[in-house]
């Protein structure tokens, strides 16, 4: 009799032992190479903000329950933070970089198809994202990487020391358009 209570012991181990592997913590190689894009970009002092991240950060007042921050990482913001291994990482010659927080309480923010709703204008000039880089995928709190082109299609940088930058991004949950603008060059 007791024979099947220790095969259903050793069948109850073997599951437990098979579940506590297959719950390992390390990381999908594109999580962490989203990690390790994110702290190329996170460059936090014990206070938590840089100077230049205050300067460089915009939020909204959270409409349609969901607040949106977004970080102009733009050549001159690293440059200013001394972050090389950012400039080279994501190409800031040729890439301007926002970096997006959502937050929720309701919903999946993975959803949200910002490649189709962002548009950056940069002075007159109009301009589409190239990329939409998740660098946290919690879908109540996300965080992204969007980055356009940084240069206009004659080679020309579009990004200037005196522009006027505004992101727009438009239909995010009935909101009609959520507004984040920089006037360059920004006061150190």
């Amino acid at each position: 009799m007791k024979k099947p209570y220790i095969k259903v012991l050793v069948l109850v181990l073997l599951v437990f032992l098979v579940l506590v592997g297959c719950s390992s913590t390390s990381q999908p190689q594109e999580e962490k190479e989203a990690t390790e894009k994110e702290q190329v970009v996170k460059q936090e002092e014990p206070s938590g903000q840089t100077i230049s991240d205050e300067l460089y950060f915009r939020t909204d007042d959270g409409e349609g329950g969901v607040q949106v921050g977004v970080l102009l990482g733009a050549l001159e913001y690293f440059e200013a933070t001394q972050n090389q291994e950012a400039i080279k990482s994501f190409d800031l010659e040729n890439n301007l970089v926002l970096k997006i927080s959502m937050n929720t309480h309701s919903g999946d923010l993975r959803e949200f198809p910002m490649l189709e709703k962002a548009e950056l204008t940069v002075d007159d000039i109009i301009v589409k994202p190239n990329s939409w880089e998740l660098v946290s995928k919690d879908s109540h709190h996300l965080n992204g990487i969007l980055t356009f082109p940084a240069k206009s299609a004659d080679g020309n940088r579009i990004v200037q020391a005196d522009s006027f930058v505004k992101l727009n991004i438009k239909d995010m949950r009935e909101v009609s358009s959520r507004i984040f603008t920089w006037q360059l060059p920004i006061a150190q």
